[in-house]
């Protein structure tokens, strides 16, 4: 509480793991409710309604984000272009993408089509109206799976 000391185990702090975030072009997802799962935080981000997202597919392998990370959101940090950004739309589908314009109407985000025959993925970009987008969130932590 003082700031001083170890942390114990009961005073750690973790962040609401939301659900599973694909990662493609069709395949947004509907993000699972947190209930009682959460992950560990690290101590300095302080976003009171911070939560983690693991990614799911390979949209955002170019990008660093392999199937199985842990995506650290914070939705209180305004997202600026070419962050990673976790996105959900009106009807409740969310992916993680990143943001590449932003104007007063809409938003452009980029993925990669499926690796090719020689793991190569091209890239594409999607433009969203901001009216139909519940919310979006900077990326700010990635953690690898283990």
């Amino acid at each position: 509480m003082t700031g001083h000391g170890t942390p114990t185990a009961d005073s750690a702090p973790t962040l609401p793991l939301v659900g599973l975030a694909k990662c493609g072009l069709r395949d947004w997802f509907a993000p699972a409710t947190a209930n009682a799962l959460r992950t560990a935080c690290p101590t300095d981000m302080t976003d009171p309604d911070g939560f983690a997202v693991m990614a799911v597919g390979t949209s955002m392998q170019p990008a660093g984000i392999l199937e199985g990370f842990l995506c650290l959101c914070a939705p209180n940090t305004p997202a600026v272009v070419d962050d990673v950004v976790y996105v959900e739309d009106a009807t409740g589908v969310a992916s993680l993408k990143l943001l590449k314009k932003e104007d007063a109407d809409y938003v452009w985000l980029q993925g990669w089509l499926p690796p090719d025959d020689l793991d190569r993925q091209k890239p594409y970009i999607e433009q969203r109206r901001k009216t139909i987008i519940r919310r979006m969130a900077p990326v700010i932590y990635v953690k690898r799976k283990v």
